[in-house]
């Protein structure tokens, strides 16, 4: 049986060569590379093998989809696979498998696509199982600042802000749902239904309309000030459910950056 592999560097056209006898080997081959792969130079380098992504899952159920969510604005794919009743992520900074959902019917085969076709102007990975209706995802992903023990009215995390800052700049006249720019010159609405953030205090708003050097947004309460801010887009939904610890849990619309308003939060 083959055992040797010879690589004729001096005349790769006649590509791979396998030898059962390794005598006949020509002097400068390669005798223990049995297995490799041409590299995206063209050349000839070891198989690097495998590599465990995330901790070792002992199910003896087997893995029914796969996917590779590409974001389109800058931020980290994210892998995605489904078992048994799970959906579940590969953390692209914990490098750790979580559950997206969970109760599907089990060991059924998933489906995935992506599109950025929808009203949302956003990424969206859409999967399927054949039984259960469509789900869709927008790959949005924080990590808990610290513990919960319980009962609080807010879920803190790093931050509900997308990596975009679609404009920046510094209030010159303000009030309660207004900053002024004098210098501006948007265009009609350009910024509804988009976020304004205020850096120094973290406070965020929904926008709703804006003139040319006007933006308006839901109420502060008071003035901001002529402060610094930012036009951002959530991450996550205005309204929804977050999953954190394998539990559901509703939020409100948020009133800071790195804040979800929950009824009741659990421990975690």
């Amino acid at each position: 049986m083959a055992k040797t592999l010879t690589i004729q560097s001096d005349n790769f056209k006649t590509g791979l060569q396998l030898l059962t006898d390794d005598s006949k080997a020509p002097f400068g081959s390669a005798k223990s590379m049995v297995n490799v792969i041409i590299s995206d130079r063209g050349g000839i380098t070891t198989r690097p093998g495998t590599s465990l992504l995330g901790v070792y899952n002992s199910s003896l159920l087997s893995i029914r989809g796969l996917y590779n969510f590409r974001k389109s604005k800058g931020e980290s794919d994210i892998l995605v696979k489904s078992y048994d009743d799970e959906v579940e992520y590969l953390n692209p900074d914990q490098k750790v498998w979580a559950r997206l959902k969970d109760g599907f019917t089990s060991d059924q085969e998933f489906g995935f696509t992506y599109s950025l076709v929808n009203s949302d102007n956003d990424d969206f990975m859409y999967f399927c199982n054949r039984y259960e209706e469509y789900q869709r995802w927008r790959g949005a992903i924080t990590q808990l600042d610290g513990a919960l023990v319980g009962a609080e009215t807010s879920v803190q995390v790093d931050s509900l802000l997308s990596v975009p800052i679609y404009y920046s700049a510094t209030a010159t006249a303000n009030t309660a749902t207004t900053v002024t720019v004098s210098t501006a010159a948007y265009s009609t609405d350009m910024w509804k239904n988009f976020y304004i953030y205020f850096p120094s205090s973290g406070k965020v708003r929904l926008i709703s309309a804006n003139t040319g050097t006007d933006i308006t947004f839901a109420t502060l309460g008071v003035g901001p000030g002529n402060i610094a801010f930012q036009i951002r887009q959530l991450k996550f939904p205005a309204t929804g459910t977050i999953i954190y610890g394998g539990t559901t849990i509703a939020y409100t619309a948020p009133d800071v950056y790195n804040k979800f308003p929950v009824a009741s939060a659990h421990a975690a």
